[in-house]
């Protein structure tokens, strides 16, 4: 994510095709302030075939030194990625949602321990259950933006017979 939103703010020709891309503008997230994580992911989740978009128009219009990293870039989002998003999109908008009820000066003591144990809950509900409905709507995405859904092979490593 950061990757991506330092890539596209790292020059205003990028940034002015990513605009032309986008209905709201990929988010930073800072050491300090951790709901701007949650927000980065859930920007980039919720407008990933967008920005998809706009790499491919950089590539097809953009200048020479851009295009071998924004292919990278490009080459980075296979069906892994979109599943990995996808799982921390769902996370880190349930850690947010408490966070930000945390923050409010009214909450008690015994109301903070029960939104943190429901936290809890909901995270160990999505890794037992839910886990496949996640896999399941990253596989949607990535059909949807002509990406194979299915995980790369890994190479088998060959054990050699020393003497």
């Amino acid at each position: 994510v950061l990757g991506v939103f330092g890539f596209f703010s790292g020059s205003t020709l990028r940034w002015e095709i990513l605009m032309k891309s986008l209905k709201v503008t990929l988010k930073p997230f800072s050491d300090t302030r951790w709901s701007s994580k949650a927000a980065a992911v859930k920007a980039l989740y919720k407008q990933l075939p967008d920005v998809k978009c706009a790499l491919i128009n950089i590539i097809e219009n953009g200048n020479l030194e851009s295009k071998p990293i924004t292919k990278n870039l490009l080459n980075l989002v296979d069906h892994e990625f979109i599943c990995l998003l996808t799982v921390w999109n769902s996370i880190l908008s349930s850690i947010d949602c408490v966070n930000v009820i945390l923050q409010k000066e009214t909450i008690t003591v015994c109301q903070t321990a029960k939104m943190i144990h429901g936290l809890i809950k909901e995270i160990t509900d999505l890794r037992n259950n839910r886990i496949q409905i996640l896999f399941q709507d990253a596989e949607q995405i990535s059909v949807k933006m002509s990406i194979s859904p299915s995980f790369p092979k890994k190479r088998k490593k060959s054990k050699k017979n020393g003497f």
